[in-house]
């Protein structure tokens, strides 16, 4: 089967990177993946793998994003003789949705947000367009994949019929179990009860919540502290508010860390206070970890974790119930314990291998062929 992917995401160039090496992965299932990924100039054509190329639109001027990976996915159909298309963004699906129409070629979305989501809906109009563009784009394709069973009933609940195939992100939960470690106590000392949270310092995060309930947390348990591990366009206006809220000694801002699971490990608690995820990724990481967690009702919350057995969940925004959970956390060990154990028996009652996460992508793929075949007759 030869695959033409289509995707944002510039880190596919990026030797060593994450997704990089995912796509090299994708390759094993296939027997040719092209990627093309709508980029700024000063891209390359790369041979990733063998048998996976990417190929850059390299567009100076973003509404020709559409163009220039329409006119790289004809070509690549035409000249490779492709078999099927996957999308992995709003955008893309248009791109992918012509590309279907005049050529024929039976097309995936993949869904890795919670578009429908109305804490999406309502963040921005980029997120407003982007939802209409889902909504519209996703009833006319063959086949969906989405990370999340939240995600999939969300879809379902707009309308849309389109076949959904749930294959989550993968995780590799015993690697993550047989992580070093180093110490957050050692590290800081003037803590006694360390809350960690980790992603990036973005709006959708909302880590003015998790600050707020600090500094209330902090009232009653002055030695308690929150460690953020992760960058982003907010971290100026949360460095502002941690000192508005006079609580600027107890939050530590530890940036990008590599191995930040290695520091996770040894937090007395997790806190994720999103106001929306596709998956969850660091809510399974956690849980692998032995972590006790406490999240709001996104990614795997509801899925593979559940309410007062395995997290404990708090309502979007709820200052005073993150902080009345994380100071249950604080004050009984035991509790920390079980929930940390039950979170890491639903991590791994859950978890796939690597050759059974690229088997059912290989079958997501092939059902969507077979979808658009039975369309035709």
């Amino acid at each position: 089967m030869k695959v033409l992917m289509l995707s944002i995401d510039a880190k596919i160039f990026e030797s060593g990177s994450a997704v990089q090496d995912l796509m090299r992965e994708y390759g094993t299932v296939v027997d040719e993946l092209h990627i093309v990924v709508y980029t700024k100039p000063g891209f390359s054509e790369t041979q990733i793998a063998p048998n996976v190329w990417a190929y850059p639109t390299n567009t100076a001027y973003k509404p020709v994003y559409f163009l220039d990976g329409y006119r790289l996915g004809r070509m690549l159909i035409l000249e490779k003789g492709i078999d099927l298309i996957t999308s992995q963004e709003a955008l893309t699906n248009i791109v992918g949705l012509r590309l279907k129409r005049n050529f024929n070629v039976p097309l995936q979305a993949q869904v890795h947000v919670d578009f429908a989501s109305p804490e999406f809906v309502n963040e921005s109009f980029g997120n407003r367009v982007r939802y209409f563009l889902y909504k519209e784009t996703l009833k006319r394709v063959d086949g969906i994949r989405v990370v999340s069973e939240s995600i999939r009933k969300s879809i379902e609940a707009i309308g849309i019929q389109t076949p959904i195939a749930v294959l989550p992100i993968f995780v590799d939960i015993a690697n993550i179990e047989s992580l070093p470690t180093i110490s957050l106590h050692n590290e800081h000392p003037e803590f006694d009860f360390i809350v960690a949270m980790v992603g990036r310092l973005a709006i959708e995060k909302d880590y003015e919540t998790a600050l707020g309930a600090m500094a209330e947390l902090l009232k009653v348990h002055p030695k308690a502290g929150l460690v953020i591990f992760g960058e982003g366009v907010r971290e100026s206006a949360l460095r502002t508010l941690s000192r508005d809220l006079d609580i600027e000694d107890s939050v530590v801002f530890a940036g990008f860390h590599g191995n930040v699971l290695y520091y996770v490990k040894t937090a007395d608690a997790v806190m994720v206070t999103s106001r929306y995820e596709g998956y969850g990724r660091m809510l399974v990481e956690a849980a692998a970890l032995g972590r006790a967690i406490v999240s709001t009702d996104v990614g795997v919350v509801g899925d593979i974790l559940k309410n007062n057995d395995s997290v404990l969940v708090c309502p979007l925004g709820d200052e005073d119930c993150f902080k009345k959970s994380l100071e249950r956390l604080l004050n009984d060990t035991g509790e920390r314990e079980r929930l940390g154990a039950a979170a890491l028996t639903c991590a791994k009652n859950t978890a796939i291998s690597k050759p059974e996460y690229l088997s059912r992508m290989r079958r997501s793929f092939e059902v969507c062929r077979a979808n658009r075949a039975t369309s035709q007759h």
